[in-house]
Parts: C-alpha cells; sequence; structure tokens
C-alpha cells in the first residue's frame, strides 16, 4: 500500500512501542459496527424504536427523542430519557442487542489478537474480541476481561504484565444495567469510581494508545477523554488515532494533540475496514508478529 508520510512516522513510532512492550489498542464502536453492530447514533435510534412500542410512553415522547437523536450535543440528554423510559426493557435490549452471536468478528479483531499489546480498553458493550482470543487460541486465549468497576483487578493485571481487556463502559454481558452510556452515568464514573481514573491515568501515561474504530467527536468518547485529562493534567505517552477525512478538521487535530496527546492519521471514509487492516498489517510486519 502506499504510506503517506504521517502514517510512515506513526507505524515507526508505535511499532516500537510494541516492540518494547509499552503500546495498547483503544477499540471503539467502528470496528464492532464494520460486523454489523451499531454506531452510538445507531444505537440511540435502535431505542427509540423500542420507546415507539413501549407501553405507557407520553404522546409526544418519540418525536422529542427523534428531534434530540439530530443534534449530537443532545446525544447523552436523549440516551437518559431512553433508559428512564424503557426502564429493565433497556437493559434487556442491550444484553440482547451486543451479545448476539449471530455477529460475528472481523478481520481488524483478527489482526487484533495478534499484536502484542499490553492492554485493550474499548468502550464496546459486546465480546467480538473475546470470541476472537477463544476461536483463535482456544482455552488459551482466556483472557482477563474487567470493567470500570474492577479497578483493583486492572491494577492487579498491569502490574503482573498480563494482557487484560478493559471494557471501559460496561459489558452487556456481565451487568447490562451497569453500562455507561448517558451523563448520569459518566458523573458517577468522574466523581465515584476514583480507583478507575488512577488505573487510566497509570495506563495513559505509561502506553502509547493506538484509537481504531473510534468517532472523536461522539459524546461518550469525548467525555472519557475529558475524564482522562482531568486524571493526567496532559501529562501523558502521545498516542495515535485513525479517523476518517470527513470526520476531522486541522485546527481540532491541534486541540486533540496538545490536550490529549493524540496525533490525528486521516483515512479514507470510504475505505475504513480496508486502512485499518493495512495500518495494523504494517506493525505486525515491522515487529515480526
Amino acid at each position: 500500500m502506499s504510506i503517506s508520510p504521517v502514517k510512515k512516522k506513526a507505524i515507526e513510532e508505535l511499532s516500537a512501542a510494541f516492540k518494547d512492550n509499552r503500546a495498547s489498542l483503544f477499540v471503539g464502536a467502528g470496528i464492532s459496527a464494520i460486523s454489523g453492530l451499531p454506531s452510538w447514533k445507531e444505537l440511540l435510534a435502535e431505542l427509540i424504536k423500542e420507546l415507539k412500542g413501549h407501553p405507557g410512553v407520553q404522546r409526544g415522547l418519540v418525536s422529542d427523542a427523534k428531534t434530540l437523536l439530530n443534534d449530537r450535543s443532545k446525544w447523552l440528554t436523549l440516551a437518559q430519557l431512553l433508559r428512564n423510559e424503557l426502564d429493565k426493557s433497556f437493559n434487556e435490549f442491550i444484553e440482547s442487542r451486543f451479545t448476539d452471536n449471530g455477529v460475528k468478528p472481523n478481520a481488524i479483531h483478527d489482526l487484533i489478537v495478534e499484536l502484542p499489546w499490553r492492554a485493550i480498553v474499548t468502550t464496546n458493550y459486546d465480546r467480538l474480541i473475546e470470541r476472537t482470543f477463544a476461536k483463535r487460541f482456544g482455552d488459551e486465549g482466556d483472557i482477563p476481561v474487567l470493567t470500570y468497576s474492577d479497578p483493583g483487578g486492572v491494577a492487579s493485571n498491569y502490574r503482573r504484565g498480563e494482557k487484560f481487556i478493559l471494557k471501559a463502559h460496561g459489558d452487556a454481558k456481565m451487568r447490562p444495567e451497569a453500562i455507561v452510556l448517558t451523563e448520569k452515568d459518566y458523573r458517577q464514573l468522574v466523581h465515584k469510581e476514583i480507583g478507575y481514573q488512577a488505573v487510566l491515568q497509570a495506563l495513559f501515561t505509561t502506553n502509547s494508545f493506538l484509537f481504531i474504530g473510534a468517532s472523536l467527536a461522539d459524546p461518550d468518547l469525548r467525555m472519557l477523554l475529558a475524564f482522562l485529562h482531568s486524571a493526567f493534567h496532559g501529562d501523558t505517552a502521545t498516542h495515535y488515532a485513525l479517523v476518517p477525512k470527513n470526520e476531522r478538521l486541522n485546527a481540532e487535530d491541534r486541540v486533540l494533540f496538545k490536550d490529549f496527546s493524540i496525533h490525528v492519521i486521516p483515512i479514507d471514509p470510504s475505505r475504513r475496514k480496508e486502512e485499518v487492516v493495512d495500518f495494523l498489517n504494517e506493525i505486525r510486519k515491522r515487529i515480526g508478529n
């Protein structure tokens, strides 16, 4: 493949970090979306459909929800509305939608499990990464899966140098009622999970992260980045993010680097999957995996 100077530099620096055992991955919803799971906006749209058929819903509420869906800045408010109105049906929908065994891992998941990262942090609720490990390594692929509610387990695995997956927003199979989706959830995460904040600080200050499948404009990731920024006050390792060209501006790139030390690597939006696959393959070749 043709490699731009920006990509080449990022690949070289990340390859060195992987070789030195100081690289990790951040896996966003875009990777699961390739397998057929919903993006953040699509999930909210599906929940609105559930609301439409839910008993006791006030007249006009569905219409209001659709209006909120059209404004990205209102998505966290919309998520709270849907969680409140759907109640137990919300948890049942999340569990069913994200634990569907008919949804299969894709080529990016295959490459993810081959790389020698220290940790995977993901905002995804599904288990596609875990299933890829099981398929590739059998019983030996039984990797620890931890959530924000177990900072001690994360710290313990990290100190021992063992690979693990951190579900930053929870796991649909473990505890669908505890997933992080709304503004209230994020506030509780910031103010109540002090140990979790310390764990994230350790991860992001000592590892170079590669963000894949993450929309840096989505409110869930922006909240997480703000949470991280408050934890390490800008003192962090250098990170990299593969971002579609139509989802970024040069001015935003400068802010992301200044506030979070994230280098944005533009990719072709019409070839998202292929670009991520090519990028990971280049790293794998350079580190000899």
